[in-house]
């Protein structure tokens, strides 16, 4: 299907739509919110699954980061249902979650009162605070290339005068609401806003599953449409009330990939341990940031 990619504001919008969805339909079976930031409308099993596999590569970077004595702040953008901030929190970091979503907001700050909670984009978002650790699963990537170089400076005037930041996101799909890049592209737009990089760690190969992707956007009957169509079409899979035909497809589909996953599973942890040289669909990047002294921002203004 070929889409024309939404604009800023048309990704918000969706986004806030979709968390009001989550309310209505999932809050109570979906508690953890994975099928807002995986695979909205996909069976819980395939969320879960990604969801996994983000925690493994995310833990596995934040053990990376040099241990200290001293309490230090943490902050997460696109914070959701407080998964990374909660890991963040109970690694002993004073920590802050925000997202444009209030409905998750709310939940998270329910359950999780120790950590504080801004329904706010990095954009908005304004604090006296300064950062050594930052993180941002998934998050970037559904943001237009020019509000990404935005947010990678905005990351970079939050941060400590020393400062890592764990990123996860997407190098290989692109869709109405996802612009990704290359591991080498992520670099680069890091590199620009002063973030160096300390360790990557490749993931989501899953060969079979990216294939059956492949296949599904072959058959894809080409159509163009007005963007709010786009958006409605995209709610209506995530609350699950497809019908008729498009209902049969799907769960074929479900089908075709829960046989795909029994192989993923198995040979998955082996190729992500040995960071074979092959295509994977998500990266996880480690930065470090050390902001420039006086004298030098001086210089290159």
């Amino acid at each position: 299907m070929t889409l024309k990619q939404f604009d800023a504001t048309e990704v918000q919008d969706y986004w806030r739509r979709l968390g009001v969805t989550w309310a209505r339909d999932h809050r109570h079976t979906d508690p953890d919110a994975f099928a807002q930031v995986c695979f909205p409308g996909a069976p819980r099993w395939m969320n879960e699954y990604e969801a996994q596999q983000q925690r493994n590569v995310y833990q596995y970077l934040l053990g990376l980061v040099p241990a200290t004595s001293e309490r230090m702040a943490a902050l997460d953008i696109g914070c959701g249902a407080s998964r990374w901030c909660a890991i963040l929190a109970d690694a002993g970091f004073k920590t802050t979650g925000i997202d444009i979503q209030p409905e998750l907001i709310f939940m998270s700050q329910t359950r999780r009162p120790d950590i504080t909670f801004h329904c706010a984009d990095i954009a908005s978002f304004t604090t006296e605070t300064s950062f050594a650790l930052l993180s941002s699963v998934t998050v970037i990537q559904h943001n237009p290339l020019h509000d990404q170089k935005l947010i990678f400076q905005r990351l970079a005037d939050l941060s400590a005068t020393d400062a890592y930041f764990v990123m996860l996101e997407n190098t290989h799909d692109h869709a109405a609401h996802v612009w990704s890049h290359s591991v080498d592209e992520w670099l680069q737009l890091a590199k620009e806003a002063g973030f160096k990089e300390v360790t990557i760690r490749k993931y989501d190969y899953n060969p079979m599953m990216s294939l059956l992707k492949k296949v599904k956007r072959r058959l894809a009957t080409p159509v163009s449409v007005k963007n709010e169509q786009t958006i409605n079409r995209m709610l209506l899979d995530a609350s699950g009330d497809a019908s008729g035909l498009n209902r049969i497809v799907k769960k074929l589909f479900n089908v075709c990939a829960f046989v795909a996953n029994r192989f993923d599973r198995i040979i998955e942890p082996t190729l992500v341990r040995f960071q074979i040289r092959a295509s994977s669909t998500h990266v996880g990047i480690l930065f470090r940031y050390t902001k420039p002294s006086t004298a030098v921002r001086e210089h290159n203004a």
